[in-house]
């Protein structure tokens, strides 16, 4: 059973009960989980106690959440590719992140809706609340695709979700793990900040511009 957030007996029974509706209904990745209030409804438990459950399946990864659209099931975790099927590596993961989001970001600052601004502050909130590791590259994932989601293109956001299995690689978890500390941590919280502020401006170059500078600041941080 998922350990953590999910540490009181509210939350426990939240967690059995979505375990056994995803196992008995069969749901696949990307099928659609109950809303908060069909939860509180069937269940014995608080609006608080449902929050912390669906928080720590996001952080663990089972599932994606989205301001005004819902909680669906996140793509099965698998071995990042590329187009030859070969394994990719962190470098080239990176050099592709740096090249793609940027433009990702622009494209975003036009087409966000106040529901994606609401989803990105959320993730934002999250990061900030976020002193491990692993919790903070849950929060930082989330907002990347979030941001990838205001563009309202399905390519895009297709697109990010293979890239983002990098994310999965040992590897990658092992350099990002060896350089995360507290400093590094709030500059990288300094810098999701600055992206934000500058899509809710509608501000396509500066989006654009915090984007690349926050990626290069990550490739600096973890290659040299």
């Amino acid at each position: 059973m998922t350990q953590g957030l999910a540490d009181t007996r509210g939350s426990r029974l939240v967690l059995e009960h979505l375990e056994h509706l995803i196992t008995s209904q069969a749901l696949q990745p990307g099928d659609r989980l109950p809303t908060e209030r069909a939860l509180e409804q069937s269940l014995d438990c608080s609006r608080t106690d449902i929050r912390r459950a669906l928080s720590q399946l996001e952080i663990d990864g089972r599932v994606l959440r989205h301001v005004g659209r819902g909680t669906f099931l996140a793509p099965r975790r698998t071995e990042p590719i590329d187009a030859q099927g070969n394994a990719s590596s962190p470098t080239e993961f990176m050099a592709a992140r740096v090249l793609i989001e940027p433009r990702i970001a622009s494209m975003a600052a036009l087409n966000a809706t106040s529901a994606d601004f609401a989803e990105m502050q959320r993730c934002l909130d999250g990061g900030d609340g976020a002193d491990l590791h692993e919790e903070f590259e849950a929060w930082d994932l989330a907002l990347h695709r979030s941001i990838a989601l205001a563009t309202h293109n399905g390519v895009i956001t297709a697109m990010i979700d293979i890239m983002n299995s990098s994310r999965h690689d040992p590897t990658w978890g092992s350099l990002k793990r060896r350089t995360f500390d507290a400093t590094r941590c709030q500059a990288y919280r300094e810098e999701h900040h600055r992206i934000v502020a500058a899509l809710q401006d509608r501000d396509a170059p500066a989006a654009e511009l915090a984007m690349q500078e926050h990626l290069e600041s990550v490739r600096r941080t973890i290659f040299g």
